[in-house]
């Protein structure tokens, strides 16, 4: 396993947030377009949310080696 630094994982966690934004933006523009009750009458309609939940799964699993590492660090300071 590749170690990874602090700094690493804050640009990591930056790029993931970033990619998270420009999904919810996409999401945003392609329900935009559907129109009113057209989600009742046909379901094929509805755009996926699988890419955003994705990376907001890698965030979380980011943000906690983040946590981790800040711990180690503090009790390694001590």
């Amino acid at each position: 396993m590749k170690t990874m630094t602090e700094e690493s994982l804050q640009r990591k966690l930056a790029r993931l947030e970033s990619a998270l934004d420009t999904e919810r933006a996409r999401l945003r523009k392609a329900c935009d377009k559907i129109p009113w009750g057209a989600g009742m009458r046909r379901t094929k309609c509805t755009p996926s949310f699988r890419r955003g939940n994705e990376l907001i799964e890698k965030i979380k699993v980011v943000k906690l080696q983040l946590s981790q590492m800040r711990t180690v660090n503090t009790l390694a300071g001590q």
